[in-house]
């Protein structure tokens, strides 16, 4: 697993002013860090691992998956601020190493530090933006073109150099593939084959090797 210790999205700064008011913390695959309808306590700041974000489904009331944060990434940074009650589960993919920043010190941090304050907002904006392109793609693409949009996005954050390609090893199933893909599970099967001859990618029982990465990118 890959660790950092001083950067993030965040910036470097903003990283270790909140390292600096959190404690270390173990999670292992599994633990919920989230539960539905709960305020948010704690930031967590991960270091290593990977958590997935689930949001249940109006209709069905499935919990859906909807996004995996990494390495760098910050777990609650847009709802610890309010008592708002959380609208989504986050659950260790993998086992996470991180830090923990509770409400308190983190209010005073930013009451001292009024530019960090500054830089939360700037982050949050992009986070915002991103996702809305994310939303975008999703609704708008067609199946094959979200797909592939999923796995570049995934293996551009957590895939690991191997050559002159990127492997993927992080323990999603195909289901989760169809749910942040937003198309049917029938789908992603058919695409991956599909894929795979074109030799766009190589899948595995546990991973996707992406020979050329380039290859993926679409409009």
């Amino acid at each position: 697993m890959r660790i950092i210790s001083d950067q993030s999205r965040l910036g470097p700064q903003m990283w270790q002013a909140l390292m600096n008011i959190s404690q270390p913390q173990e999670f292992s695959p599994g633990t919920i860090l989230q539960h539905e309808l709960t305020p948010a306590a704690s930031l967590l700041l991960i270091e290593a691992g990977s958590v997935t974000l689930r949001m249940r489904e109006p209709s069905s009331q499935r919990l859906l998956l909807i996004d995996v944060l990494g390495v760098g990434d910050v777990l609650n940074a847009d709802t610890i601020w309010t008592n708002d009650l959380s609208t989504w589960r986050a659950e260790a993919l993998t086992a996470v190493h991180g830090h923990l920043a509770a409400r308190e010190p983190l209010q005073h941090l930013m009451k001292e530090r009024p530019e960090l304050a500054e830089q939360l907002l700037a982050w949050l904006a992009g986070s915002l933006h991103a996702w809305r392109d994310w939303l975008t793609r999703s609704v708008y693409g067609d199946s094959e073109t979200r797909v592939l949009h999923v796995i570049r996005w995934l293996a551009e954050r957590y895939g690991h150099p191997e050559g002159r390609g990127l492997r993927l090893q992080l323990p999603l199933r195909r289901k989760d593939l169809a749910e942040l893909a937003g198309v049917a599970p029938e789908t992603v099967v058919r695409l991956l084959g599909q894929f795979h001859r074109q030799e766009l990618i190589h899948p595995q029982s546990n991973n996707i090797f992406i020979p050329d990465p380039a290859r993926l990118n679409r409009p």
